[in-house]
């Protein structure tokens, strides 16, 4: 059935197993990191961006006061409208069992199988989305913080402490909700009658709104959305804010976006080693069949058909590694991919291979391991018969020649205590230069990425401690109006554990553009003078002093939007629909996204424009000890005093739930990039184990000597797992330094694609031990089965070996 030439090939597949196995797992590494990320970058914003545009998400949303649904068509006529549809919203607190309560949005809305905007889906196929009164549908993403089903009936705790019991009609999915498992929020859906029981309103005070074309643009968005503004002020009624984020894409389409951009450069670099092993192992493949090539050169063998035979089994090899990568990295792409649809909530699709993933798949496991053997493979094919036959030894003659050869065989004078076997190892490491390099350049590179996601790892507990100066309360409590502190000072101050607090004011506002044809919907935290519940990020300028009056602290996140604005300056902002003017005294950062930015001022200054001086609408309290404990048995006790005033609750954390959301949220990044680390570790692990075992083939006869004079078999396995050890010794070094730029280059890359802003250098000394130990780990597994079979060797088997 084949050939001489392909059962030579055949042979070569099957005389050397463990060659053949390091060497399909090799290129199979390559192929897997770049089907696994490009298909869950594929499938992942391919689905999401389905769902999205299913639902017609709004672009817009107006706060305003109440409407009803005689104005909506009124609305719909403005020019570049889509739909226009009402919603309003009260908070309220699940019941679970007796200690839990979970936050939840209770949305009225029209009916929900006639949505136009934000549409509802059921979320078993073909479920109905009907909805009587005193029922609620329950956005799927809550199961995350309870169990619920169909039937069952919520117990919900309104904000004056009132405890209502809604029936559970499904489950639904709404595509544009911020999940629970981000927000720390359920969301339920119930009708303008249910929400009138509950205490609301029957009209609306929310204005979702679509547009008709541009549906990306924010600018265009944001205008359309003030001429509806326009309209609502008209009408008599008062607009308190425009809000327009990302219009037209899923809330986490961006991030999202950015995180896979990393992922596909670390891809890449996978890639990248895999194909310098590639060439690694074919060339010491052709310099052990260089004698084989001479003779096939002296019966007629061509430099074509001898080339033709190599370059088949390296297609051979990619293709075995191709039927294993795969099937493998479409299963286990999918698997995540369903993890993020659940995680930032979209409908995941049947599985599928995304063909640019197949096509990058094919072509790395045969394309690019055949360019990667040409140039060896030619150079081998080449040789002359006189040269093949006469090719002897390991270094031809010329070790010894570069001063590193030199140093070696100083080494034992340098240090008398070096036994000759570990002298043996040092020689060996070095003795194959090209092929040392190589190896080293894999484990270096996956050492560097490893102990980089470590340093970044500790740039996000850095960032978490750099936020939480802004959060610096163990205990917060927002109310749904302003409350007079006079009323809540006892309250507070009475209770065990608490140590004192501070009543913060939360308002918002419209930044205004210079020419007043635009603004910028903006939040307003106004704290106490002498607050010592904050300690900002100033990064130029100065903080608020007691005596400022119309003093501002602006971030970030405003100056993203307006870049041009310093400290100096005099701006305008919008307040209750009046227009106030102020000084920016000082500039501060704060890393993370804010869908409106932040502008710090007095809360005196601004009680008295809001004519709610003495006045507080959170508090941000202070427990004699900070553990959770703690802070959530204070959190409790607050909760029963103040409903039992009749003071409502719309929010309350501790400081520790809070640190904890912060820390979930970043660990999913770092665990994507430990993932891709351990992909480009393990094809330096494969690598360097390869290397090892041609180093056992071709140093046959030595091991025979060494056993015919009297090496036992624990020194000769003893010389090859040094010398592995020391590979990964000298991997681990080269490591530490090429990590500084890796890191910068994460922080830059992370940081901005998921904090709008590059992070802060840090450097953690854990990653550096770990890996520490995982390169002498890889360096003594790698050489573990080269070793034993070093070992198993015997006098005869050695001295005859060719």
């Amino acid at each position: 059935m084949f050939g001489p030439r392909w059962k030579k090939v055949l042979a070569d597949l099957w005389n050397n197993k463990t060659r053949t196995l390091l060497t399909i797992l090799t290129i199979a590494v390559g192929v897997f990191a770049v089907g696994f990320v490009t298909s869950v970058g594929i499938i992942t914003i391919e689905d999401m961006e389905a769902d999205f545009q299913s639902a017609n998400a709004h672009g817009a949303i107006i706060f305003c006061d109440p409407f009803d649904d005689e104005l909506v068509p009124v609305l719909e006529d403005t020019p570049g409208v889509g739909q226009v549809e009402g919603r309003s919203q009260i908070s309220g607190r699940v019941v679970v069992g007796t200690e839990t309560k979970v936050p939840i949005g209770l949305l009225s809305i029209p009916s929900a199988e006639a949505l136009q905007v934000d549409r509802l889906m059921p979320s078993e196929p073909g479920g109905s989305l009907a909805l009587a009164d005193h029922e609620v549908l329950l956005e799927q993403s809550a199961l995350a913080a309870f169990p619920a089903q169909a039937g069952d009936v919520l117990k919900i705790e309104l904000p004056d402490g009132r405890i209502r019991e809604l029936r559970v009609a499904a489950l639904v999915h709404d595509v544009g909700n911020i999940p629970y498992a981000m927000l720390g929020q359920a969301t339920a859906y119930v009708t303008p009658e249910t929400m009138a029981w509950l205490g609301g309103s029957r009209e609306y005070n929310e204005l979702f709104v679509t547009v008709t074309e541009k549906h990306t643009d924010i600018t265009h968005v944001t205008a359309v959305a003030q001429s509806v503004a326009d309209k609502l002020k008209k009408s008599g009624r008062q607009v308190y804010q425009v809000f327009v984020y990302e219009p037209g894409r899923h809330f986490a389409q961006t991030i999202t976006e950015g995180i896979l951009v990393i992922l596909n450069v670390l891809g890449a670099l996978a890639v990248f080693l895999s194909t310098f092993l590639v060439i690694n192992t074919i060339s010491s493949l052709l310099a052990q069949h260089t004698r084989q090539i001479g003779v096939m050169k002296a019966v007629g063998g061509g430099t074509l058909q001898i080339a033709a035979m190599y370059l088949g089994l390296v297609l051979t090899l990619g293709a075995l590694a191709l039927a294993l990568a795969l099937p493998l990295s479409t299963w286990v792409a999918y698997g995540v991919c369903g993890w993020l649809s659940d995680y930032t909530n979209f409908v995941l699709r049947p599985m599928r291979v995304p063909m640019l993933s197949l096509i990058l798949q094919i072509a790395i496991a045969l394309l690019v391991p055949l360019a990667a053997a040409s140039v060896p493979v030619w150079n081998g094919a080449r040789i002359s018969v006189r040269e093949a036959i006469s090719s002897y030894g390991l270094g031809k003659g010329h070790f010894g020649a570069s001063w590193i050869d030199r140093l070696t065989v100083r080494a034992k004078q340098a240090l008398p205590l070096l036994s000759r076997p570990m002298l043996i190892s040092l020689r060996n490491t070095i003795r194959r230069k090209l092929r040392l390099i190589l190896t080293l350049s894999t484990l270096t590179l996956g050492g560097a990425i490893f102990i980089a996601v470590f340093n970044l790892r500790a740039g996000f507990a850095q960032l978490i401690v750099d936020v939480q100066g802004y959060y610096l309360a163990d205990v917060n409590i927002s109310f749904n109006q302003a409350y007079r502190l006079q009323k809540l000072d006892p309250l507070v101050m009475s209770t065990p554990g608490v140590a004192g607090f501070e009543g913060w004011g939360i308002s918002t506002g419209q930044f205004l553009s210079a020419d007043r044809a635009s603004a910028i919907d903006i939040l307003f935290f106004a704290l106490p003078a002498d607050s010592r519940l904050i300690k900002p990020i100033i990064t130029d300028g100065r903080w608020l002093l007691p005596q400022d009056e119309n003093a501002v602290v602006i971030g970030n996140h405003l100056l993203r939007q307006r870049p041009e604005l310093r400290v100096g300056d005099e701006v305008f902002i919008k307040i209750n629909d009046k227009e106030t003017c102020w000084h920016i005294v000082g500039l501060y950062k704060m890393s993370g996204n804010a869908s409106q930015p932040i502008l710090y001022v007095n809360d005196e200054y601004l009680a008295s424009l809001r004519n709610e001086t003495d006045m507080a609408s959170n508090v941000r309290v202070i427990t004699t000890r900070s553990d959770a404990q703690t802070q959530t048995q204070v959190l409790k006790m607050l909760e029963a005093k103040f409903k039992q005033e009749g003071i409502q609750v719309a929010q309350a954390l501790t400081g520790a739930d809070w640190q904890a959301q912060q820390v979930a949220s970043f660990d999913v990044f770092i665990y994507f990039l430990l993932v891709m680390a351990a992909l480009i570790a393990v094809v330096g692990g494969l690598g360097l184990m390869g290397t090892m075992s041609m180093n056992v083939m071709e140093r046959s006869r030595e091991i025979g000597v060494m056993r015919a004079i009297g090496a036992s078999n624990g020194e000769i396995m003893r010389i090859v797992l040094v010398e592995g050890m020391l590979i990964g010794l000298i991997s681990w070094v080269l490591a530490i330094g090429l990590s500084v730029p890796t890191t910068s280059a994460l922080n830059v890359g992370v940081g901005t694609a998921v904090l709008t802003m590059p992070m802060d250098f840090s450097f953690n000394l854990d990653g550096l031990v770990i890996w520490l130990g995982g390169a002498l780990i890889v360096g003594a597994v790698a050489s573990a089965w080269p070793a034993w079979n070093a070992m198993r060797m015997t006098v005869r088997e050695v001295l005859a070996y060719e």
